[in-house]
């Protein structure tokens, strides 16, 4: 299976013929599938700003173009003209229905990548709950460290105000192996790295459900919802067994809908009008 990974994964986008573009002057002169983000470092673009490459776009006219956004803040504004020979826009974040813009996996941490070949199926599951973040990224983050910092239950690592990684990635990715449940509480966008880096350990990943929740990459994939932050005092050693056994039916050491190389295939299908997005996104053909 290969992880849904945006950052230090340029090779992966050239293998599929997508173009990234870096700027304006970058848009090609042909039907095409554009990258626009940053392939080779953890920062972040505005994904507003997707709108300065609009009016390069609409000059060519006679192309086609759908875009994929890399990892971003913020939020695309629902109203912004795109032009007509934009055929879809993939994002990471999307609160809003609409007929072009799309959400897609934010994916896995780009320091996961050596961990690739690592089978999801952790048998050796001895952690019941794991927790590992830092607090600055998102003031729920304190709020739910609030509420577990006393449950002697869970497994608390690393959980600080800095990005600083006292725990080295290999460490880190075991663990995550070796877990039931990881807490993954939202990023800057309600999405997270951390809750794809679950699922592809083999871990349940224990989140507060957003409206993304609900589009097709997550049916039949074990995760443990919650309601809102305050059910996180919810959880005890009984609580967690009950819905392991409810939701280990589930895991698998392949989902489908949450296979790079399955989307890159459903996407150039759409690219050139062999299938409906409704067909393609929103089942598991």
């Amino acid at each position: 299976m290969q992880r849904f990974l945006f950052l230090n994964n340029k090779d992966f986008f050239d293998k599929h013929n997508i173009y990234t573009v870096k700027n304006i002057n970058d848009i090609p002169n042909c039907d095409s599938i554009l990258f626009i983000g940053i392939h080779n470092n953890d920062a972040c673009m505005e994904l507003n700003k997707i709108t300065k490459y609009f009016p390069s776009i609409e000059k060519r006219a006679q192309y086609k173009y759908i875009i994929l956004m890399g990892k971003g803040n913020g939020i695309i504004n629902s109203n912004i003209h795109i032009p007509s020979n934009i055929k879809y826009i993939f994002c990471n974040y999307i609160p809003y229905y609409h007929d072009i813009i799309k959400f897609y996996p934010l994916g896995t941490d780009y320091r996961s990548k050596p961990f690739n070949h690592l089978s999801n199926e952790n048998n050796n599951n001895d952690i019941l709950c794991y927790a590992n973040f830092s607090l600055k990224t998102h003031k729920d983050r304190k709020s739910i460290f609030n509420i577990i910092k006393n449950k002697t239950f869970i497994t608390k690592e690393n959980i600080q105000n800095e990005l600083n990684h006292t725990l080295d990635f290999n460490t880190f990715f075991k663990k995550l192996t070796s877990s039931r449940f990881v807490i993954c509480p939202r990023g800057f966008n309600p999405d997270s790295w951390r809750f794809y880096d679950a699922i592809y350990s083999g871990a349940i990943p224990i989140t507060v459900k957003e409206s993304f929740h609900n589009t097709f990459y997550f049916k039949n994939i074990p995760i443990l919802f919650l309601n809102n932050i305050n059910e996180f005092n919810l959880l005890t050693p009984e609580f967690l067994e009950e819905k392991y056994e409810e939701l280990k039916c589930l895991k698998s050491n392949y989902y489908k809908n949450l296979d790079f190389e399955v989307f890159m295939t459903r996407l150039k299908r759409l690219f050139l009008d062999e299938d409906t997005y409704e067909n393609l996104f929103n089942n598991d053909s």
